[in-house]
Formats: C-alpha cells, structure tokens, sequence
C-alpha cells in the first residue's frame, strides 16, 4: 500500500467537511481545539468584544486589536468669576498647579473641568490634565483654546504666555514644555483676550498634557473665563 505522503495530487482527497463547507471559509483550531470551518474575518475576530477597533501590527511580527483612533477633552466654561492663575509673572505656571521640575501636586487653580468625548483610554483630569493611558505609541494633535483677562490697570496692558506642558512617564516627573506650542496675547482688566494652541507630539502609557500661563510683562494676575483643550491620538510612529 502506497504511503498518504507520496500520493500523486490527483489521487489526495480534500480535508473532512470541505463538500459541506460554506464558500470563502478556510479550516482552522478554533478556541475549543477542533477543526473547524470559518470565514477568515470571524477567525480574526474571535474574542473582541469591543467595536471599533482594528488589528493594528506591532512591527515584531505580531498583531493586536487596538483603537485606530482615540479623543477626549476637557473644558471649563465661562463663569463670571474667572479663575485667577497667581504667581504668573516670574515663570510659566501650570494651571493644574503642578509643580513644573518635581511634578508634586499643589491645589489646582481649576477644579471643575468638564470631560467632553471621553475615551477609555484617556484618564481626564479635573484638574486641567489629559493622560495617555493605552497601550500604543500614539502620535498626538493637541489643541487648546484659552481666553482671559490680567489685574492690569485700565490704562495699562500685559503680554500673556501661553504654552502646553508635557510629562513624559518614562522621563521623570518634571513637565518639560512643548516649544512650538508658546503663543503670545495682549490682556488687561478689561480687555479679555482668547487664543488657540495647537501642537503634536508623540505620547506612551502614563504621559500628561497640561498648559501653563505667564505674565510676561509684569507681576499682574492672570485671570482665565474660559478653557478647553482635546487630545487626539492616532496611530503611528
């Protein structure tokens, strides 16, 4: 009797249940260690659960489902009391209070930010900070817009400094700024001014977003009415 191996191509018969089998579908072990029939997409798909995600390479030879794409925001409306930012007229200072070389934590200037498009992956702050918490290097657009006003008097204007701040988990615990992020308004007392930041930057598990305010002029409060800022976090290296 000839051996299965040596068999010519013509006399080798199909794997069981091919006659039956539905078209487009391939023979696989499924989950439960038997030979079964299915569409290559349902293979891929066994065990998600979540909708929206993509089979995103890890460029070690493997795979995994992640978001594509992912958002979240924070915002604090205008009230009419602003939040005052104090001691912003020697250096930048966070408005989640932070303190910018040790990372210690003060009492936020903003407490009662608002979360818009939260996304599982984003832990949003009320204190005015995003952080990154996925799994993925993510190549992130940030944007932000801020207006408020200084303690100048009428007849006198300061120069306020806007800028983003970052904390890179696997760096430290000081916020480093995010240069192509600095813009420059003109406010007073009773000029309230508004301004839009954007940037991108790439983020890891762990990472931080903030901004930070300075009165470049003089030692004036700022006072902010408005704030908003959103991160989104795309794919990519």
């Amino acid at each position: 009797m000839a051996e299965h191996s040596t068999l010519p191509e013509a006399q080798l018969h199909n794997p069981k249940g091919f006659s039956t089998a539905a078209s487009s579908t391939i023979l696989w072990k499924n989950g439960s260690g038997t030979l079964s029939w299915s569409t290559p997409t349902s293979i891929l798909a066994t065990g998600i659960t979540d909708t929206r995600k993509a089979l995103i390479s890890d460029g070690s030879g493997g795979a995994a489902w992640q978001y594509p794409m992912i958002h979240g925001g924070v915002y604090y409306p205008s009230v009419p009391t602003p939040v005052t930012i104090t001691g912003s007229g020697a250096a930048d200072v966070l408005i989640s209070n932070h303190d910018i070389t040790t990372g210690v934590a003060g009492t936020p200037f903003i407490t009662t930010t608002s979360t818009v498009g939260s996304h599982s992956e984003f832990t949003m702050g009320t204190d005015g900070t995003i952080t990154y918490t996925g799994s993925l290097t993510r190549h992130f657009h940030i944007a932000i817009t801020v207006s408020c006003s200084t303690s100048a008097p009428t007849s006198k204007t300061d120069t306020v400094k806007c800028i983003m701040y970052h904390q890179d988990s696997s760096a430290g615990v000081a916020w480093l700024p995010i240069i192509h992020s600095d813009i420059r308004m003109t406010a007073s007392k009773d000029l309230r001014s508004s301004t839009a930041i954007h940037a991108d930057i790439m983020m890891n598990a762990g990472d931080k977003i903030t901004i930070a305010l300075q009165n470049i002029t003089d030692v004036h409060d700022i006072k902010i009415n408005t704030f908003y800022m959103f991160a989104m976090g795309m794919v990519g290296v």
